[in-house]
């Protein structure tokens, strides 16, 4: 598992959603920090939504 920071993250899941592309979350969970502590949250690391 892979790890992303919460800005970086909502960045991307903007520009996923601009993009009109549909995910299914059947992707690699990437689990999501900010400033580096962890949030407990995890992110798709195709569309980048939290799961």
């Amino acid at each position: 598992m892979n790890n992303i920071q919460m800005n970086e993250a909502n960045k991307r899941n903007e520009s996923f959603i601009r993009s009109g592309e549909i995910c299914d979350h059947q992707h690699s969970k990437l689990k999501e920090y900010y400033l580096g502590t962890a949030t407990g949250d995890y992110r798709c690391s195709n569309c980048f939504a939290e799961l």
